[in-house]
């Protein structure tokens, strides 16, 4: 089989493969496809010939390869496929030669069932890699079946005042549920604990603690408690519903996550544990199951039915003498001996595990079975993560220092990681990072293995620059304002370019040019526009380039023309982006 590939859009080009064969595409003048854009990883991604047919897989790019619209790490590619790398857009076209493309057969990887190109361009098969799962298999693995036991808790939620739209597999043995409170139309998560049946102490004791443990604990990072109801026949926690999926499904989804990501569920987990450990509460159980992320990527704690509450050690005991409460492949060495002894240390070594997990898309120790994965937890070392490529040492030596067999060789409180893991990225960037910009910078981007890939720090001093896509500008103009920066940023888009001369947070002064005058264009040429007209043209560019340039002190060297809030002008610039976006769908 020989594959005819044409490529289309902002670069063109055509290409004959045969099995085994392929093209590389990236910013690098070395391979086959170079594109000319900051936004391109010099090695991007590669077009090969399959066993199955064309595939597109991703070089561990620092902005991701995306395919219809969605980042891939490894995917068949058909016919009129849209491919996104960097700020390119292409379609490809593939023809095979002796073979007929329509005549080709997709089975599902579970129940074998022939997939037809119409079900592909519904968007109803999911694809991993070369493998493929069809609608059928798809919701039966996101919909558990009910048990009769849950069939009856359904039944008891709905006399509550609750109606049960799916069950949740996110978490332990007790079912939790997607619910909508009929008399506010408000949708909630429901764990429930049925009383019907003989349930011991012990169960329903460490399901009031989770209730009294997260209900004390208020913060973006951790799921939000908002009741907790007893029946004749059930016990219920009513909480925050957190669309998204665990950190697990996560894992299991992109193979192994890029440092960054893994440093930005490592910094908003620290951030949840330097909560609870203020309110003198431990979680006990911290690993990627218990981790939701949401659709914006952000990180939330979950699960807390095995925290302990020190303020409360002296009442009732419900942590037996040898007990190793938690999932053991993630636990510390002095919680396998007993639960009991762990302290806040205990989380800290559950979150290393969790962020080791993420960067080598394996948990740091497997065996047969507990007894001896316990024993491997105590003695052993998990296989070094510098064996893997694209991770940094830097990041390695934070999660070793968290994952030390002895306690007090770890980091003291979760403070110290939140601590560590910005002088980590403040490293990694070149730029100064602290407490109120650390996550701004970890979530510019999706997934990168090198940050330096993105963010360049130029010769002279204190400047930086980077590319921007859809809101990654707006973000930094915020940062700007909420830290009450003074500099000069230059915007350049595909059509005008200018300058934003920003005091105190605030623009005082602005200058657009079109790009058409770029060349020759000498500083004493007036803009084109000035002053507000200038700062709302500028920040409603949707892509391109900008660089900052902190000024000394609080002077920019230009005269004020105008005092204007940022955030009010970016709002106004999303709104009339939307609206422009809104009248371009087909009605």
């Amino acid at each position: 089989m020989t594959a005819v590939v044409t490529i289309s859009g902002d670069f063109l080009g055509n290409f004959v493969l045969e099995p085994g064969q392929g093209v590389v595409m990236g910013r690098s003048l070395s391979v086959e496809v170079s594109i000319d854009d900051l936004r391109v990883s010099r090695r991007h991604c590669k077009l090969e010939l399959g066993e199955r047919g064309l595939l597109i897989t991703d070089l561990q790019s620092a902005n991701g390869t995306y395919l219809n619209g969605k980042r891939v790490l490894k995917a068949l590619v058909r016919p009129h496929d849209l491919l996104e790398v960097g700020n390119a857009d292409l379609t490809i076209e593939v023809e095979y030669q002796g073979e007929d493309f329509l005549q080709r057969d997709y089975r599902c990887d579970i129940c074998s069932r022939s997939i037809s190109l119409a079900t592909f361009a519904d968007g109803d098969v999911i694809q991993i890699d070369e493998r493929f799962i069809c609608p059928q298999c798809r919701d039966r693995r996101q919909t558990p079946a009910f048990s009769l036991v849950e069939l009856s808790i359904v039944q008891k939620l709905f006399e509550e005042g609750f109606e049960i739209l799916e069950k949740l597999s996110i978490s332990g043995p007790v079912p939790i549920f997607k619910a909508k409170k009929t008399t506010l139309d408000q949708l909630v998560a429901i764990k429930a604990l049925p009383l019907s049946a003989p349930v011991s102490q012990k169960k329903v004791a460490r399901f009031l603690q989770e209730a009294k443990a997260e209900a004390r604990l208020r913060h973006p990072n951790v799921v939000t408690i908002y009741d907790v109801r007893q029946s004749k026949e059930l016990l219920y926690i009513v909480m925050e519903l957190i669309e998204g999926a665990t950190l697990q499904q996560e894992i299991e989804r992109v193979g192994r996550m890029g440092a960054r990501d893994a440093l930005r569920v490592c910094y908003q987990v620290g951030k949840a544990l330097a909560h609870a450990y203020e309110k003198r509460i431990l979680h006990r159980d911290v690993k990627p199951q218990n981790i939701m992320i949401t659709p914006e990527g952000d990180a939330k704690l979950i699960d807390f039915g095995l925290a302990k509450n020190l303020w409360e050690v002296s009442g009732a005991n419900i942590t037996g003498e040898g007990e190793t409460l938690g999932t053991v492949g993630y636990m510390a060495p002095e919680q396998v001996r007993t639960a009991k002894l762990a302290d806040h240390r205990a989380d800290i070594y559950g979150l290393g595990s969790t962020v080791y997990h993420c960067l080598s898309g394996r948990a740091p120790f497997v065996a047969q079975n507990e007894k001896i994965l316990a024993a491997a937890i105590e003695k052993a070392e998990p296989p070094p993560l510098d064996r893997l490529g694209g991770v940094p040492l830097n990041v390695i030596a934070l999660v070793a220092k968290m994952m030390q067999k002895r306690p007090d060789d770890r980091f003291t409180t979760p403070e110290e990681v939140l601590r560590a893991v910005e002088a980590v990225v403040s490293e990694t960037i070149g730029i100064p990072v602290q407490r109120g910009n650390c996550e701004f910078f970890l979530k510019l981007r999706d997934e990168e293995i090198d940050l330096q890939r993105t963010w360049k720090v130029p010769a002279r001093q204190s400047a930086f620059l980077g590319a921007f896509r859809d809101r990654e500008l707006a973000e930094f103009l915020q940062m700007i304002e909420f830290n009450k920066k003074t500099g000069v940023v230059e915007i350049s888009g595909r059509e005008w370019r200018g300058k934003l001369h920003v005091q105190q947070g605030r623009v005082i002064a602005a200058q657009a040019y079109p790009q058409a005058l770029r060349k020759g264009l000498s500083s004493e040429m007036p803009p084109v526009r000035t002053g507000a007209d200038a700062a709302a043209l500028l920040m409603s560019l949707e892509q391109g380039d900008f660089e900052f340039t902190p000024a000394p002190g609080n002077e920019v060297g230009v005269q004020p023309e105008c005092s204007l809030k940022i955030s009010a002008i970016l709002l106004d610039a999303l709104r009339r982006r939307d609206e422009r976006r809104s009248q371009m769908r087909p009605s």
